[in-house]
């Protein structure tokens, strides 16, 4: 194989290998693949009880109307309201806002987290150097004792 075919065949395995990459990465709820779990009617009863807040979405033989499609009952001229847009523009930049502060914090407290390791991990050092300090005096200290001992007895 020549230096052209393997730079060929390195190129098509590495932008096979992102492809997939990205498509294992996608999140299942946008593929198009989504699994949804269906409740019967006294199960849908039973969750409505217990979290009266809890939207039920509708039944896939449900039809769904949307607004904003022409031919939609609702539809008035298929364009949707200026102060809908605003608010739902707001909200988004409310998140975005949110998300990025939240992102701010993430990081900061990933910095923190890494300064308190690297000064546990060098207190760490210091205490096992101490140990060890420790450990070396104690054989000349036990040495001395003897001696002292021997000197007491021997008076």
């Amino acid at each position: 194989m020549t230096k052209e075919n393997e730079n060929i065949n390195l190129f098509v395995i590495e932008k096979e290998y992102k492809r997939l990459k990205k498509e294992q990465n996608y999140p299942e709820c946008f593929s198009g693949n989504e699994i949804v779990p269906m409740l019967d009617k006294s199960q849908t009863q039973k969750l409505l009880a217990m979290h009266p807040t809890f939207e039920v979405t509708p039944e896939p033989n449900e039809q769904i109307v949307n607004p904003f499609v022409e031919g939609s009952p609702d539809a008035s001229d298929g364009s949707p309201d200026t102060s809908d847009v605003l608010d739902v523009l707001s909200s988004f930049q409310e998140v975005s806002t949110k998300e990025q502060e939240l992102l701010e914090l993430k990081h900061r407290l990933l910095a923190t987290q890494q300064d308190l390791h690297s000064k546990l991990v060098k207190e760490i050092d210091k205490k096992k150097k101490a140990v060890d300090n420790l450990i070396s005096e104690i054989p000349n200290l036990q040495n001395a004792c003897k001696q002292l001992s021997q000197v007491l007895e021997g008076l």
